[in-house]
């Protein structure tokens, strides 16, 4: 990412210190402060065995700040994301960086021979909250994630075993899926691309403050084992060792019983955690979490490659 900056392809955005910024309210969160952008903002993905976090997060936040810049509510494709975004330090299942798919968004010099933008898409099967019909859904399935209870049951394989062995990535889609309605069922004309720029931000503040900005933004973090675990409340890592890198978005934050926390959706199934949110601690750095935090600016215009959304109506904003 300092490479990035350095060569002006992101922007470090620094926070906003004045003794008026630091009045922030006590909790936030995205789908009440843009209620028009809610199902989107709560859409909980499901990676499967495959480690691809990193383009999950980025179009679901990507998704979020597309919605609240143009009314819109489309999720993008963590598909086309995924396997057609990566460059040589991002590897579809086998992990990726920040900010991969917002420049693959953008024209940039990593994509010089390359059809720039994301395809709208849903989840393995039309599943999840925004069904089928759109250009390229996710092709692996649903697996398992953490602790089987009560509240935190679902019918999925365990995640990493026979039925839900960890994935190899395919080669990406060139093409809509044959049940693709007809507004999204033409690949070049269905993505999604950027004018804008990039932002980076590190630290509490400036995180909050561009989250009340623009909206949710995918964040970076350290997994140990003891978050393998988690069920509910807010975590704090206390045992375990090291797992890898995780990539998550962030959309609030507020306070319990006099922990400071943020709200999180993860992607690993609505049955997984709190309806697929979780909680962590915050203002403490917690597993580097506030090391780094990636968005596209709240100024953004928004593009459709055909020029109209379902509706008609010229997309661009």
């Amino acid at each position: 990412m300092n490479e990035a900056i350095q060569r002006g392809e992101v922007i470090e955005i620094l926070a906003n210190t004045s003794s008026s910024a630091e009045h922030l309210p006590e909790s936030f969160q995205a789908e009440e402060r843009w209620p028009q952008c809610r199902d989107i903002i709560r859409n909980v993905r499901d990676q499967s065995s495959c480690g691809c976090c990193w383009a999950f997060a980025a179009v679901g936040a990507a998704s979020d700040r597309m919605c609240i810049r143009t009314g819109r509510q489309i999720p993008l494709s963590a598909q086309d994301a995924c396997f057609n975004s990566g460059t040589v330090l991002s590897h579809g299942c086998h992990g990726g960086r920040l900010g991969t798919v917002l420049r693959f968004m953008q024209r940039s010099w990593m994509y010089p021979h390359r059809a720039h933008g994301i395809v709208s898409g849903s989840e393995v099967d039309g599943s999840g909250s925004f069904g089928s019909g759109w250009c390229s859904k996710y092709r692996f399935p649903h697996c398992h994630w953490g602790p089987r209870s009560e509240d935190h049951d679902d019918e999925y394989p365990e995640v990493g075993t026979s039925e839900c062995p960890w994935h190899a990535s395919p080669p990406g889609p060139a093409a809509c899926d044959s049940d693709a309605h007809a507004a999204h069922s033409d690949f070049q004309a269905d993505k999604y691309t950027l004018a804008g720029d990039i932002i980076s931000v590190r630290g509490e503040l400036a995180i909050q403050q561009q989250l009340m900005a623009g909206g949710p933004l995918e964040i970076a973090y350290s997994m140990y084992e003891d978050f393998m675990h988690y069920e509910s409340g807010i975590y704090h890592h206390v045992a375990g060792d090291y797992v890898y890198g995780h990539v998550v978005k962030v959309v609030g934050w507020g306070v319990e019983e006099g922990v400071k926390y943020w709200s999180m959706v993860n992607s690993f199934n609505p049955a997984w955690g709190e309806q697929g949110f979780f909680r962590i601690r915050r203002g403490s750095n917690e597993c580097g979490l506030e090391d780094l935090a990636v968005a596209a600016s709240p100024t953004a215009t928004w593009s459709r490659s055909g020029g109209f959304d379902a509706a008609g109506v010229a997309f661009t904003v």
